[in-house]
């Protein structure tokens, strides 16, 4: 998806910018419900810019920053697992 030096991370803002996700019925909504991502999508930038939008962030969090995690937001595993699905097709 990106250059060798650049972090994936780095293009999520502008590809969640032109998401469109279709629906049964109606036009497509420009936001997903929740977005997953490994630990590399932890940084509060990225969580702050989902909360932003509305979108629940499905990321675990680096052990590292264990302090600022909040214990009354539960982390989804069962979505979280479910992330290789689109991992895989890519």
């Amino acid at each position: 998806m990106t250059a060798g030096q650049v972090h994936d991370s780095q293009r999520l803002e502008p590809i969640l910018k032109k998401v469109k996700v279709h629906q049964k019925q109606g036009r497509p909504k420009c936001r997903p419900k929740q977005l997953a991502g490994d630990k590399a999508y932890s940084g509060q930038p990225i969580r702050t810019f989902l909360k932003d939008r509305g979108i629940e962030a499905v990321i675990p969090h680096r052990d590292n920053e264990a302090a600022r995690h909040d214990p009354e937001v539960e982390f989804d595993k069962a979505t979280y697992k479910r992330r290789s699905i689109v991992e895989q097709t890519m």
